[in-house]
């Protein structure tokens, strides 16, 4: 299950079913999980001595970045122009972005131990 910010919940209960306000609640909400992920991503790659292991990590994410945009896009084409099209646009960047702040937290934690 994903655990969003209290501040992304109270947003969404004042959104109603308003479309627009629900994608503006998301994209604020993936300027906190951004945060968080740029964070971990450099804890990692500070945790990395290896410049290759670096390397391998920086090939990593600019793949999974391309990855998410076009997963992001791809889902929210089939309601283009639609007024639901942001709310999925915007809902997938996140749910993608906390995902893979996981993955890195895990990746990050895994280093540590060795």
């Amino acid at each position: 299950e994903r655990i969003y910010s209290p501040a992304y919940r109270t947003c969404l209960g004042q959104a109603g079913m308003n479309d627009h306000a629900m994608a503006n609640c998301a994209t604020a909400e993936l300027g906190r999980q951004d945060s968080s992920l740029n964070q971990v991503y450099r804890q990692l790659l500070t945790e990395l001595a290896d410049p290759a292991r670096q390397a391998a990590l920086r090939t990593s994410q600019r793949a999974w970045l391309q990855v998410r945009d076009a997963d992001c896009a791809y889902r929210a084409s089939g309601e283009a122009g639609g007024t639901l099209e942001g709310v999925i646009h915007e809902g997938c960047l996140l749910d993608m972005t906390y995902d893979r702040v996981q993955t890195l937290k895990t990746w990050l934690d895994l280093e540590k131990q060795f």
